[in-house]
């Protein structure tokens, strides 16, 4: 029997909790389940039939290149400030040295040997696909090393008379970018062949300038530099590497979702058990795949390249250089919303520009052989003797451009203003910005030598 204060229970006060659970089930049968549903529902994976390996066997250091530079020259020690010096004199900021580069050079009469041994050898690509914090990457002084030598080898070959022999080493060091950019390897190896293939254009250009060159050693100039590299094969190798290791960087977040080491790719918005790896994974593929669609195409105008895909790019130069800099034009025109899009400007300058702008600088000496000290008003004087065609502007598909005035050889750049580069003391003989890149025939004279210490910034 009940006491007086224990409330008795009633049919109805139960009817009130039933009543109540059955909504929280029917909210969530209706409303939660088929959300988390929605949320976890992936769509179908798109093929991408031709991604390459994204991991290799690390090759025998006997038969790869990069591998037999880095076990020699590794743990090659370095004068700092005499390197700082030496690239100084290299890009014509201050004057030459003979002594220094006399000093460099001795000890090091084999390096060239070694060198060529190393580009004999059957692989020259990088081995492994690397990630950005990967000491391999970091470690890159093991090909900039002995190339840099190689560089200043040939500058100091030709200084001491042996123009011949400077060309022919310079072929070697040419040799060495093209293994780089003809070979099917990863974004380094395209990355590094570029930078190689810069320095043996900075390097050619020492060498009209100052190589009192005859008329055969012009013409073996013109043939080393007569072919074009397959520059858009070696990108698109470039970018089915990345392709693959973007797909195993995403994959991996399905059992480690705090792991966003997915070099440059957005972290998925759901991780976990609720990530869509398909929908990721094809959003990735897409933005390769617009890469690949824009890249090194050839556009008449700034609105055809706007409408293909390109926008502007942050500007993050102080208010300061921008008033100094006379070749600044207010704009970074060319490039594409992702972060391997942002490099294509200053490779399209490197890997066609430059040297279409070369070959032209070479005809253009070998002309001057026939019409001593005068310049030729129009690069159409130099057809058909010395060039089957002036070469196209990379940007907009029209003939390169040349300024008499200030022997300037020049594109429009990535912003369509056919203006030519002003010359600089900062500048080296490739005019490097992308807004308004070219190729000069002469240069300011050198400065007085301003060699960074140890912490300062970087000339650049």
């Amino acid at each position: 029997m009940l006491s007086d204060s224990e409330p008795a229970s009633t049919p109805q006060h139960w009817s009130r909790k039933k009543i109540a659970w059955w909504i929280c089930g029917g909210f969530v049968v209706l409303i939660v389940i088929p959300l988390l549903v929605v949320l976890a529902h992936d769509e179908d994976l798109e093929p991408w039939d031709n991604l390459k390996p994204a991991r290799t066997t690390m090759p025998d250091p006997g038969t790869n290149g990069y591998l037999y530079l880095r076990e020699r020259w590794e743990k090659l020690t370095w004068d700092q400030k005499e390197h700082d010096k030496a690239r100084e004199m290299t890009f014509g900021r201050i004057p030459w040295e003979d002594a220094l580069l006399a000093k460099r050079r001795t000890g090091r009469e084999k390096i060239d040997g070694e060198l060529k041994d190393a580009l004999a050898l059957p692989a020259f690509q990088t081995p492994i696909v690397l990630k950005m914090n990967d000491p391999d990457l970091l470690r890159m002084a093991w090909i900039a090393k002995p190339v840099s030598y190689l560089g200043m080898e040939v500058i100091a070959i030709d200084r001491a008379g042996d123009h011949s022999g400077a060309i022919s080493l310079l072929t070697d060091l040419r040799a060495l970018s093209i293994r780089h950019l003809e070979g099917q390897g990863s974004l380094l190896a395209f990355l590094v062949g570029t930078s190689l293939f810069n320095l043996a254009i900075e390097v050619t250009s020492e060498l009209l300038s100052h190589g009192e060159l005859n008329a055969a050693q012009l013409a073996a100039l013109a043939e080393v530099w007569g072919k074009e590299i397959p520059a858009y094969e070696c990108w698109k190798s470039a970018m089915q590497y990345e392709a693959t290791f973007a797909a195993e960087a995403i994959s991996s977040l399905k059992n480690n979702p705090k792991d966003v080491e997915t070099q440059g790719i957005p972290k998925p918005p759901f991780t976990g058990w609720l990530l869509k790896l398909n929908k990721t994974l094809n959003q990735s593929r897409a933005q390769f795949r617009q890469i690949l669609r824009t890249s090194f195409n050839v556009y008449p105008s700034l609105d055809a390249a706007k409408a293909a895909g390109w926008g502007r790019a942050e500007d993050t130069r102080s208010k300061l250089a921008k008033i100094f800099d006379p070749n600044y034009a207010g704009s970074r025109w060319l490039r594409s919303n992702d972060s391997y899009g942002n490099i294509i400007p200053q490779v399209t300058t490197s890997l066609f520009l430059n040297p279409r702008a070369l070959r032209v600088a070479i005809a253009m000496h070998r002309w001057r052989l026939v019409h001593p000290g005068q310049w030729p008003v129009k690069l159409e004087e130099l057809v058909p003797e010395f060039l089957s065609e002036v070469p196209q502007d990379p940007f907009n598909g029209q003939a390169l451009l040349w300024d008499p005035a200030t022997q300037v050889i020049f594109s429009v750049g990535s912003d369509w203003k056919a203006a030519a580069p002003v010359p600089t003391l900062r500048q080296t003989w490739v005019v490097g910005e992308h807004e308004s890149p070219g190729l000069r025939l002469t240069r300011s004279p050198a400065g007085p030598a301003v060699i960074p210490t140890k912490g300062s910034a970087q000339p650049k």
